[in-house]
C-alpha cells in the first residue's frame, strides 16, 4: 500500500490542496517519500526524496511549478533504506510513482525472469522499462496477470499518463486549468476540506480510472 499523487496546473493557485493531498497520503506510506516537479513546460522534472514528510513538504514549497508526480512509500520491494530504491524511480527521462506489487521476488529472480538488468531493487521498475521500451501492449499483458497490482502516474517518451489494473484504485479531478490524480477518494475529500476556501474545489469532477485503461494527463 501507498500513496500516489499527481498534479497539473499552476502551482501557485493550489499548493495548499497539492501540499494537503501529500499529507493525508502518508497514511498510505510511512517508509520515504518523494516528489518530482517539473517548473515549467519547457523544462524536465527534478525529483527529490527523502525518509521525512516535512522535507518533501518543504520543497513543494520552496517551488513553483506545472507538473508534479508524488510518492509516500509502503515498502514491498528493494530496501527502503537505500533511497535509490525510493519513488519517483527515474530512469533517463523516464518517471514513475505506484501503488502495487509487480514482482514479489528478489531483484535477481526478476531480472533472470524477464531477462535484463534493472538499476533499482524496486519492482515497479519492470513496469516502468516495458512501457518506456516496448509500448503498451506488453505492459498491458503484464498487468493482466492475476499476481500483479498495479496503480500508478508515468512519465515515459516525454508524455504523462495514469496506469491501473483492477487491483488497485486510483482516481481523478480535474476542472479548467488544473488535474489531480490520487489513490484514493477519501484522500481527497480529506485534503479539500483542511484548505482554505475548500468550496472552489467542491464541483470538481472525479471518477475512478477504468481498469486497463491508460489515461494521458
Amino acid at each position: 500500500m501507498c500513496g500516489v499523487l499527481y498534479f497539473k496546473g499552476d502551482s501557485r493557485k493550489h499548493k495548499e490542496l497539492i501540499i494537503s493531498l501529500l499529507n493525508e497520503s502518508r497514511i498510505r506510506g510511512l517508509h520515504a517519500f518523494g516528489v518530482s516537479l517539473r517548473p515549467s513546460s519547457e523544462d524536465d522534472f527534478q525529483t527529490m526524496r527523502t525518509f521525512d514528510l516535512p522535507a518533501a513538504i518543504d520543497y513543494i514549497q520552496a517551488n513553483q511549478f506545472v507538473e508534479l508526480i508524488g510518492h509516500c512509500r509502503y515498502d514491498t520491494s528493494g530496501d527502503w533504506r537505500e533511497i535509490n530504491n525510493n519513488q519517483p524511480i527515474v530512469i533517463g527521462n523516464s518517471i514513475l510513482a505506484f501503488n502495487g506489487v509487480v514482482r514479489m521476488s528478489t531483484k535477481e529472480e526478476y531480472e533472470a525472469e524477464f531477462q535484463r538488468e534493472y538499476t533499482t531493487a524496486n519492482d515497479g521498475e519492470i513496469v516502468l522499462r516495458m512501457f518506456a521500451e516496448e509500448g503498451g501492449a506488453g505492459t498491458e499483458k503484464l498487468l493482466q496477470e492475476s499476481r500483479v497490482t498495479f496503480a500508478g502516474v508515468l512519465r515515459v517518451n516525454g508524455r504523462t499518463l495514469a496506469l491501473r489494473n483492477s487491483g488497485r484504485p486510483l482516481w481523478i479531478a480535474e476542472d479548467k486549468g488544473v488535474k489531480f490524480v490520487f489513490s484514493t477518494l477519501d484522500i481527497f475529500k480529506r485534503a479539500v476540506r483542511s484548505v482554505p476556501h475548500p468550496e472552489k474545489y467542491a464541483l470538481m469532477d472525479h471518477h475512478e480510472v477504468p481498469p486497463m485503461e491508460v489515461q494521458w494527463l
